[in-house]
């Protein structure tokens, strides 16, 4: 992953929009678009972004087991 097309694959596939994805990570919905227009450089290639998703990944696992104890 790290390109912004990545980035917008991965979020479709999961269901989640720019909001919520902005959310989970604790940034602004407009530095969602931009990382998926790739109009930003400020992350470092792709690791950053790899971390942040591997969070959010841990973060609706944790949530949909919740969920299932409901």
């Amino acid at each position: 992953m790290g390109t912004g097309a990545d980035l917008r694959a991965w979020r479709q596939r999961r269901g989640l929009t720019q909001s919520r994805l902005a959310r989970l990570l604790g940034v602004e919905v407009f530095t969602i678009s931009r990382w998926e227009r790739g109009a930003t450089k400020r992350l470092a290639p792709g690791l950053l972004l790899e971390l942040a998703l591997a969070e959010l990944d841990r973060r609706l696992l944790d949530e949909d087991q919740q969920a299932e104890k409901s």
